[in-house]
């Protein structure tokens, strides 16, 4: 249902907004959202967001163009944090990953619908009582180092 209504891609949100947001965010050590939308991940793409959080993940040499790959090495000066995780980081056969439009040229909203024909869901912690929300994110490497990165 998100994807439905969902800007397709980053060129939908203007720059000014993008910038003005850069503008607000540089101003914290660490991000931390519950919102599972692409649009914190499309303001910190650009040319001024590029560089100013890291957000865990990482592509090795052998990691495909496609999506980077979780890695709690990546942990940054400055850091966002996805605490119900995202639209573009997804789960698979134990492993968390991000799916990346720079290295792609492909719209993030395209490669979720597809990614999800192929049986592969984001990782989104959306629903349920706060009891088995907690449960989700604690069964979830990346969500559980999140959630007691905030704890601290």
């Amino acid at each position: 249902a998100i994807v439905k209504v969902h800007p397709y891609n980053t060129e939908e949100i203007a720059t000014a907004h993008k910038e003005s947001c850069i503008g607000f965010i540089k101003r914290f050590k660490n991000c931390f959202t519950v919102n599972y939308d692409l649009l914190l991940y499309w303001v910190l793409m650009t040319d001024d967001g590029d560089s100013l959080f890291s957000d865990l993940f990482t592509r090795e040499a052998d990691t495909p163009d496609k999506y980077c790959e979780y890695a709690t090495s990546q942990k940054g000066d400055n850091n966002v944090y996805y605490l119900h995780g995202a639209l573009h980081i997804l789960q698979s056969r134990g492993r968390v990953f991000k799916l990346v439009w720079k290295t792609t040229g492909r719209p993030l909203i395209q490669q979720v619908i597809e990614a999800m024909d192929d049986g592969k869901y984001p990782m989104v912690v959306a629903e349920g009582t706060p009891e088995s929300k907690l449960k989700q994110i604690k069964e979830n490497q990346y969500l559980n180092f999140i959630f007691h990165t905030l704890d601290l």
